[in-house]
C-alpha cells in the first residue's frame, strides 16, 4: 500500500516531493509571503508568467513592489486586513508587474497559515491567469457596443421612415374626409369607408412603430411637469369610447379620495402606456366592461405614489403565456391575431416608457375570468 504524503504546513513551509512537482507545475501561479510582504517561494508557473529568475524574488522583494499604486494600496488597506480578519480572501483582481514591464492581470485567492502556536506565520497567494478572459470580456462589450449601435441606427431609420409616412397618411386622410362631405352613391360612400377603415389602421400601426423606434433609439425623453389628472383620464377613456360604444362595452373611471387634483409626470408618455392599456382591453373584451382605476398614498412628505390599473372582463391570457407577454410582436395566443389583429407591440412599447419612469408592469389574468394591468408611479407631492 502506497503512502500518502501528507499536504504541506506552515510550520517548515517545506513542501514532500511529490507536493512539490504539483505545485511547481500547476496551471496557476503560487507565492508564499511572509508577514512582512517579502516573498519565500515562487512556482515556476508565476515565474515563466512574470519572467523573473528565483532569485530575483525570493528574499529580494516584498510582493507590493510587483503592483502598481493602486494595486499596493488595496494590498495594505483592503487585502491584508481582511487577511488578518477573516483568515482568507478570495476573487480579488490585481496586476502583477512583470520583468520586462508588462502587466498581467490575475485574480487571487489568499489564505493566512497558523504556525506551531496557532498565530499567523505566513500567507499563501494562488493567483489565476485572467489575459484570455479580460480579451474575451472586452470582444463581449464591444459586441454589445456594436449592436447597440446598429440598434439605435435601426431605431433612428424607423422614426425617419415612419414620419414621413405618417405624413403622406395624413394628407391622405385630409382628402378622404374632404370626399366624405361631397354627395356620393352608395358604392362611392361604400368604397371610401374602407378606405378611411385601411387609412385609420395605417395610422396607427405607423404611430405605434414610431413609438417603438424612438423606444429603440433612446430618443425618448421625459417631460414631466404639473397637470389636472381628471381631464387626463377623461380624455383617455373618451378617445376610445366609439369603440366601446359599438361593442356595447361600459368604460368607467374610478379616481380615490386619496389621489391629488393634479401630478407632476409626463401626461403624453404616461397617456401613451394608458391608451395601450385601454386599446387592448377594448379589443379583447366582448362584454361587460373596461376600468381604467387611479389610487394614491403618500409615503413621505415630499412623496407621492400614484397606482394606476386597467381591467377588464375580457377573453384573459393563459398563465403560460403572462411571463412573455410584454415582448415585442408577442399576442396571447396563436388566434389572437387573426381573430383581433394587432402588431402586438402595445405592451412591450408601453413597458420600456415604464422602466424609464422606474416601473414596471403587473399583470394578472386567467383564461375567460379578464384581466387587470396595473403599475405604480413614485412621484414628487403636490
Amino acid at each position: 500500500m502506497t503512502a500518502v504524503a501528507d499536504p504541506p504546513t506552515a510550520e517548515t513551509d517545506e513542501l514532500p516531493a511529490d507536493w512539490r512537482d504539483l505545485v511547481e507545475n500547476a496551471p496557476c501561479g503560487y507565492l508564499t509571503v511572509a508577514l512582512d510582504g517579502t516573498i519565500l517561494r515562487a512556482n515556476r508557473t508565476f515565474l515563466a508568467w512574470t519572467g523573473y529568475a528565483s532569485d530575483e524574488l525570493v528574499g529580494a522583494r516584498r510582493l507590493a513592489d510587483l503592483l502598481g499604486l493602486a494595486g499596493r494600496l488595496f494590498l495594505e488597506t483592503r487585502l491584508e486586513p481582511m487577511l488578518r480578519l477573516q483568515g482568507e480572501v478570495r476573487g480579488v483582481a490585481l496586476e502583477i508587474a512583470c520583468r520586462g514591464g508588462a502587466r498581467l492581470p490575475v485574480m487571487v485567492n489568499a489564505v493566512q497559515v497558523p504556525g506551531r502556536d496557532g498565530a499567523p506565520d505566513l500567507r499563501r497567494f494562488t493567483l489565476m491567469d485572467m489575459t484570455e478572459r479580460q480579451a474575451y470580456e472586452e470582444a463581449l462589450r464591444a459586441a454589445r457596443r456594436q449592436a447597440e449601435t446598429a440598434l439605435r441606427e435601426k431605431g433612428e431609420l424607423l422614426a425617419m421612415i415612419g414620419h414621413d409616412i405618417h405624413n403622406g397618411l395624413n394628407a391622405l386622410g385630409g382628402y378622404v374626409q374632404l370626399m366624405e362631405r361631397g354627395t356620393l352613391t352608395g358604392q362611392q360612400a361604400r368604397y371610401l369607408g374602407i378606405m378611411r377603415q385601411a387609412l385609420d389602421t395605417l395610422t396607427a400601426l405607423t404611430g405605434t412603430v414610431m413609438a417603438a423606434a424612438e423606444a429603440e433609439a433612446g430618443a425618448v425623453v421625459l417631460e414631466p411637469r404639473r397637470f389636472a389628472l381628471r381631464p387626463w383620464a377623461d380624455a383617455q377613456l373618451a378617445a376610445l369610447a366609439p369603440r366601446a360604444a359599438e361593442k356595447g362595452l361600459a368604460l368607467r373611471l374610478e379616481i380615490a379620495d386619496t389621489v391629488p387634483e393634479e401630478v407632476e409626470a409626463d401626461p403624453l408618455r404616461l397617456g401613451q402606456i394608458v391608451a395601450n392599456l385601454l386599446a387592448n382591453a377594448v379589443k379583447f373584451t366582448e362584454a361587460g366592461e373596461v376600468v381604467l382605476s387611479v389610487a394614491a398614498e403618500r409615503p413621505s412628505a415630499r412623496r407621492l405614489r400614484l397606482d394606476m390599473a386597467v381591467r377588464d372582463t375580457g377573453i384573459g391570457i393563459d398563465p403560460e403565456r403572462l411571463e412573455g407577454i410584454t415582448g415585442a410582436f408577442v399576442q396571447g395566443g396563436p388566434d389572437i391575431r387573426r381573430r383581433f389583429g394587432g402588431s402586438g407591440m402595445g405592451l412591450a412599447i408601453g413597458c420600456r416608457l415604464l422602466e424609464l419612469m422606474d416601473s414596471r408592469l403587473e399583470i394578472e389574468s386567467a383564461p375567460g375570468r379578464g384581466s387587470v394591468f396595473r403599475f405604480s408611479l413614485d412621484l414628487p407631492a403636490p
